[in-house]
């Protein structure tokens, strides 16, 4: 197969590549390169499949499925997929790794499980090129760095092209091996499974699922829409109160803001 990476200028791939896609990812799975746990919740696909509902608002926000409703089904994907990236490894040992703001909706499953460390990492999009990250806006804080780290989990529900996750990676791998990294989403595209795998080919990814393949514009498809939008839609801070302390006072003041941004008061 071609090792070019993906990108969006490429989409959408022809039948044929999607095919060697399918393969390639087969290939990965055997290798115990890329674990897929097939235990999606359909609530979490409801409102953005539902083409009687109108565009865009069905990608970023939840309609008919209630946003509480689609939050607490996310999470239990969430607590599957961390369950798994965290097997074999002392959890003590373990840190989180988080690209704001989609990747917080694993905060509260790694809170729950007791890892050792939480990191942060604001990423902006690109407005010009959705799918690559403009800037970041809130760098890792090395100093959290402390202790013995066995595993770095890096937590985004979507891994469309891997535009995010390379991001973070280069990031963590200042201060990390990549055996010691582990990408978690929930649900996954094939040609980020390829463009990750072309870049950093000993790096295992897991995913509660893997869908068929990405759109001209870069989503994914069938997709769930906008995780980080759906996930914000008319949240607030009570939410995040019990794994506040995984936030530094600044990071906390900032996840205030991404609240008041995402759900403006008329």
């Amino acid at each position: 197969m071609n090792s070019m990476s993906i990108t969006k200028k490429d989409l959408p791939v022809s039948p044929e590549r999607r095919e060697e896609l399918s393969i390639f990812c087969r290939e990965r799975t055997v290798s115990g390169l890329l674990k897929i746990l097939g235990n999606i919740t359909d609530v979490l696909r409801s409102d953005y499949l539902d083409k009687t509902l109108p565009m865009p608002d069905r990608a970023i926000r939840n309609l008919r499925v209630m946003p509480l409703a689609w939050r607490i089904a996310l999470r239990l994907s969430c607590l599957s997929v961390a369950m798994e990236a965290m097997r074999g490894c002392h959890r003590k040992n373990i840190a989180a790794c988080y690209p704001w703001r989609a990747g917080l909706a694993f905060s509260h499953s790694f809170f729950q499980l007791g890892i050792g460390q939480h990191l942060h990492i604001g990423l902006k999009r690109n407005e010009e090129e959705p799918h690559q990250t403009g800037e970041i806006y809130l760098p890792l804080v090395t100093s959290k760095f402390n202790g013995h780290i066995d595993r770095v989990i890096i937590s985004d529900p979507m891994l469309a092209t891997g535009g995010s996750f390379v991001t973070v990676i280069e990031q963590l791998l200042e201060f990390f091996p990549p055996e010691k990294i582990i990408l978690a989403s929930v649900v996954a595209a094939p040609e980020g499974i390829f463009n990750l795998a072309n870049l950093y080919p000993g790096i295992k990814v897991i995913s509660a699922a893997l869908d068929s393949h990405l759109n001209e514009l870069g989503y994914i498809q069938p997709g769930l829409g906008d995780a980080g939008d759906k996930f914000f839609d008319r949240v607030d801070l009570e939410y995040f109160q019990q794994v506040k302390s995984i936030f530094s006072s600044e990071e906390w003041l900032l996840l205030v803001r991404k609240i008041q941004e995402a759900n403006p008061v008329d």
